[in-house]
């Protein structure tokens, strides 16, 4: 088993009832295990949001940069491709449905 830290927080009457009652019905060991439990599904949305916070700043730095080297895109031209890339999406979204 992993070293465990001590850490003190503070709960709502409500909050310290109700994971009270999750040892007392003999669902977890302790209330430490309750929360490290709820804990682990927000690690892991964390993870993913912060892996996504990071590939986001890494297009607009490539954005940036190609806006300092001068390679850009007429913006009808762009908006007219996305509009008929929607429509394609669209389209074969409503194939799978039929």
């Amino acid at each position: 088993m992993s070293k465990r830290h001590s850490i003190s927080i503070s709960f709502t009457p409500e909050q310290a009832q109700f994971l009270t009652s999750l040892v007392v019905r003999g669902e977890y060991q302790s209330v430490s295990e309750v929360v490290r439990s709820a804990l682990r599904p927000f690690q892991r949305r964390y993870t993913v949001l912060e892996a996504e916070m990071e590939r986001a700043r890494r297009e607009i730095r490539a954005g940036a940069d190609d806006l300092d080297r001068g390679d850009t895109v007429n913006g009808h031209d762009f908006f007219q491709e996305w509009d008929a890339e929607l429509d394609e999406l669209e389209a074969a979204g409503r194939m799978r449905t039929a």
